[in-house]
């Protein structure tokens, strides 16, 4: 049985943003930009007048959405991007203080204890 006394900080920092970079990558894709892109094109004129709202009102709506102009998928998109290099960078942090924490209680208590055959 081996036990598992610390781990290194700056390799699970290593490890999990590039792990995070491709889930968001991959999942991200059919998680945040396919549903909103499906979410902008419901924003029609007619669907948000058909929920009581004034010309002038739907106007406004539109033109904060951006669905009037075309920025609505640009700002998806932007989002998406801004994403995929927070979440892993977020992610990659969090991992590493974890590994950090780890190293300090595995110090009082002991670590992990592992099996290897």
């Amino acid at each position: 049985m081996k036990v598992i006394r610390s781990i290194s900080a700056l390799s699970v920092f290593k490890v999990s943003c590039v792990v995070y970079a491709l889930l968001f990558a991959c999942l991200g894709c059919l998680g945040f930009v396919l549903p909103m892109s499906v979410a902008g094109s419901m924003f029609t004129r007619e669907n948000i007048l058909a929920f009581g709202f004034t010309s002038e009102q739907t106007t406004s709506i539109m033109q904060a959405l951006g669905v009037d102009n075309g920025t609505y998928l640009v700002t998806v998109i932007g989002g998406y991007a801004v994403g995929l290099v927070l979440v892993p960078l977020i992610s990659a942090i969090v991992f590493a203080i974890a590994a950090l924490v780890y190293n300090i209680i595995a110090r009082i208590i002991g670590g992990v204890e592992v099996h290897i055959e």
